[in-house]
């Protein structure tokens, strides 16, 4: 979906969104600025790179946020996604509460 947020399709729900945790990226949906819109589309397709280059993906759910969307924790061959995130420039570390702006 973008640079911190999954679609997941689970055999017993369907499809359903999730938030994944430890990480902020800019937004792709609803930038402030254009330097956002584009770093939001490079933090999405790096994502997307490091999900179909894993052999291992594992998530671990921890409740829902206040959008109803699944909050999970993921480990791709081990390494929590948001470490690989934050160390590459996609993202910053976030855990709840307000976020800085990408402008």
């Amino acid at each position: 979906v973008d640079g911190d947020t999954v679609t997941l399709i689970c055999p017993e729900d369907g499809m359903e969104s999730a938030r994944l945790l430890g990480f902020d990226t800019p937004e792709k949906y609803a930038p402030k600025c254009v330097d956002e819109f584009l770093a939001a589309e490079r933090a999405s397709w790096y994502l997307r790179a490091l999900i179909q280059r894993a052999d291992r993906l594992v998530l671990i759910h921890d409740g829902r946020d206040a959008y109803g969307r699944a909050l999970v924790k993921l480990d791709l061959d081990g390494v929590d996604v948001a470490r690989l995130m934050i160390r590459a420039g996609h993202a910053r570390q976030y855990g709840g509460g307000p976020r800085g702006s990408w402008c």
